[in-house]
């Protein structure tokens, strides 16, 4: 069985790119006022520190809107366990520079539990594993994009293999 949450990747990725064309567009009209005003005869034009209020602020707002998105730690998570012997998890944050790729790879007979805790934004799986008569616990990955639907596939899953 595959859990991913591509589709909120996916969207995440068109958004990003659509919120960028948006501040290279914004951003050349106002660079470019006065030039393409001079050509259709206005003689109306912006002061240089006007412009450079306008670019810096609609920056302002683009910065803003990464680093929001960068704090909400949506991550694109892969689980399988198409092989027979392993649980795999693959994951990523999800932002346009200096992804990191991650895997876990569990064999099911040490899978000794795991942990799915929410509070008020965040929602992290927290993975348990029998290493030598110990628990082990691996460092948490943020399911926060994740739907409802994706986590309750995710626990039933992860439920099947909890030892007996």
């Amino acid at each position: 069985m595959v859990i991913q949450n591509n589709t909120f990747t996916g969207k995440s990725k068109i958004i990003r790119i659509i919120s960028l064309i948006f501040v290279i567009i914004f951003s050349s009209v106002f660079l470019f006022w006065d030039v393409a005003l001079y050509e259709f005869g206005v003689t109306y034009s912006l002061s240089w520190i006007q412009t450079l209020f306008f670019t810096l602020l609609i920056f302002s707002i683009y910065g803003i809107f990464v680093w929001q998105r960068f704090r909400k730690k949506y991550y694109f998570v892969y689980v399988t366990d198409d092989d027979n012997e392993h649980i795999i998890f693959r994951f990523y944050h999800i932002r346009t520079f200096g992804k990191k790729f991650n895997t876990y790879k569990i064999p099911i007979i040490k899978f000794h539990s795991y942990e799915i805790t929410k509070d008020s934004s965040n929602t992290e799986l927290h993975l348990y594993q029998k290493v030598n008569e110990k628990i082990a616990k691996y460092p948490p990955i943020s399911l926060n994009a994740y739907s409802q639907q994706e986590i309750h596939e995710l626990e039933q899953l992860l439920k099947s293999y909890l030892p007996k």
